[in-house]
């Protein structure tokens, strides 16, 4: 099935993305961009008075769907990351997948979780009744 690869960009900013309808995709990031939808690259746009999203076509061809995925990540990983406005990956790898799921300990709590969560388990009633604050005298 054909596919698409594809950036935006914005200022200095690139956003890379993957679609098997260019037409409906691009009218989908501006109607977003439009209803003030809150991620990376539409909060980027907002900031810097983007009304409008341009894509360019990078890739044209016969895809399945995971390699449709892993041409989006090489792209990807062309892009500085300071410079990306790509919240996820587009595609993980094995190992990659396998060191999500590894637990660790929390640092501030002393709690096990697992890597993938970690960022909810900051948030979580938990981490903050458990959190060990160390004071130096």
């Amino acid at each position: 099935m054909k596919g698409y690869i594809y950036e935006i960009n914005v200022n200095e900013c690139t956003y890379i993305g993957s679609t098997r309808n260019i037409k409906k995709r691009k009218s989908a990031h501006n109607c977003l961009l439009k209803k003030n939808y809150c991620n990376k690259l539409y909060n980027y746009c907002y900031l810097n008075g983007i009304e409008s999203l341009n894509l360019k076509i990078l890739e044209y061809d016969e895809f399945d769907n995971l390699e449709l995925r892993k041409r989006e990540q090489f792209y990807i990983n062309q892009i500085d990351s300071n410079k990306l406005l790509n919240k996820n990956k587009a595609y993980i790898t094995d190992a990659d997948r396998k060191l999500y799921k590894e637990t660790i300990i929390c640092p501030c709590c002393g709690s096990g979780i697992r890597r993938d969560v970690f960022a909810r388990h900051r948030s979580s009633n938990k981490h903050k009744k458990n959190n060990i604050v160390i004071y130096n005298a």
